[in-house]
This record gives structure tokens, C-alpha cells and sequence, in this order.
């Protein structure tokens, strides 16, 4: 069983839904791990804010 959040309610609505294929292919990828920055970008972009009130304004959430 996988339990996830509903994305259209969470801070990463305006982020694509991650395929089973990527998840599959960065999982069996030893170059990548939890340091892995691919995604920042995208990240800092499209993560919303307004719903995640503790990450604070954008300054302080690309400092984090």
C-alpha cells in the first residue's frame, strides 16, 4: 500500500505528476541520491507558497 497527499492540495500543484518509470529509472541510478539537484530549479519555481506558509517567503525557501 502507498499512502501519497493529493497533489492538487499540497504546495507542489503546479509542479507535472513524477511518472512510475522516472521514480523506477532514479531508483535503480547509483549517481543519484538525496543530494541530487536535478529538480531545484522546478522547485523554486513552481512551488506554491501560499500553502506552505512555513517555508516562508522565497528569500528564506532558497536559502533552505
Amino acid at each position: 500500500m502507498l499512502v501519497v497527499p493529493h497533489k492538487d492540495g499540497t504546495f507542489d500543484h503546479f509542479r507535472s505528476v513524477t511518472t512510475l518509470e522516472y521514480l523506477i529509472n532514479d531508483f535503480n541510478n547509483e549517481d543519484i541520491d538525496e543530494r541530487d539537484l536535478t529538480h531545484l530549479d522546478e522547485i523554486l519555481k513552481l512551488h506554491d507558497l501560499s500553502r506552505d506558509l512555513d517555508a516562508g517567503d522565497i528569500e528564506a525557501f532558497e536559502k533552505i
